[in-house]
């Protein structure tokens, strides 16, 4: 029987081959939110169950609160509006 997709331990299943990618933006604890930002939000990459873990709310402060991102580097011609940064 299939799990749902919100389910925590389908979540980390699914997921987990897939940290590694997520593991390239946390370089010395700087991450560019705009490749975090796209990622997580592209509906058709496995890490879309982290999407739905976020019930959708892809937004600066739930990354924030969900992820150990350290410090937040906006990339030059991103408004940081975008990100709840103002």
């Amino acid at each position: 029987m299939r799990q749902s997709r919100s389910d925590p331990d389908k979540l980390i299943s699914d997921s987990q081959a897939y940290f590694s990618d997520l593991d390239v933006l946390f370089i010395d604890s700087h991450t560019d939110i705009c490749d975090l930002y796209m990622l997580l939000s592209d509906s058709h990459c496995h890490i879309s169950d982290l999407y739905t873990h976020f019930q959708g709310d892809i937004t600066l402060p739930a990354v924030r609160e969900a992820l150990p991102i350290g410090d937040i580097r906006i990339p030059d011609g991103w408004e940081k509006s975008n990100f709840g940064l103002e």
